[in-house]
């Protein structure tokens, strides 16, 4: 037993373990693309700066350096927001993420049970696959009724039949009720004719 109870509480750490590395793997993962965004936004801002110094300078034609405008974009940036911004569009790729590899999984479990199928059956179009099962469900739907048809009409010949019992039985014992009846009858007509026949005899003495 104390073999056993080490066993299952070494899978128990093992499994927590795991568990711990794939939620620090999904949270260094969540911080770097987090990073990246937030590097690619810097590098937009950067840019896009560049872009506003170089053609303020095309339209002024001075070549010198000025004091960059601040567009009312930038007066109404929020950080936080943007933060917000970030956090949400890299948990809905990370569903997302999850979401296409468990529909690539699906994919794979269905290209092998054709793969199986193909090579089981000799045939190669996934159409006339699916036409046979779509055929088979109907056939064992139909079966299906069939058979709850031949139950119904099975358990109704057993209510007659059990019907038929009972009034047998009822008919048995009326009849033996009525037989009882009619000897206890005769019985007493017995009984008062001997002793009609005894009287008539004292009185003839």
């Amino acid at each position: 037993e104390t073999a056993a109870s080490r066993g299952v509480h070494g899978d128990a750490q093992h499994r927590v373990t795991v568990m711990r590395s794939q939620r620090e793997f999904e949270r260094q993962q969540f911080k770097h693309e987090v990073m990246r965004i937030r590097k690619d936004l810097q590098n937009y801002e950067v840019e896009k700066r560049e872009i506003e110094v170089q053609l303020k300078r095309a339209e002024t034609g001075v070549q010198k350096k000025k004091e960059l405008i601040v567009p009312e974009e930038e007066l109404e940036f929020s950080e936080s927001g943007m933060m917000r911004r970030i956090m949400k569009t890299a948990f809905l790729n990370c569903i997302q993420r999850r979401h296409i590899k468990q529909h690539q999984k699906s994919i794979e479990v269905f290209e092998q049970a054709f793969a199986t199928i193909k090579q089981s059956t000799g045939i190669s179009d996934i159409e006339e696959i699916v036409k046979i099962f779509v055929s088979l469900e109907s056939r064992n739907y139909s079966l299906l009724t069939y058979v709850n048809h031949m139950n119904r009409d099975i358990e109704a010949l057993e209510g007659l039949r059990r019907a038929r019992r009972l009034a047998e039985v009822h008919s048995s014992t009326r009849d033996e009720q009525q037989e009882k009846e009619r000897q206890e009858a005769l019985g007493d007509m017995q009984k008062q004719l001997q002793a009609t026949q005894l009287a008539m005899e004292e009185d003839r003495e």
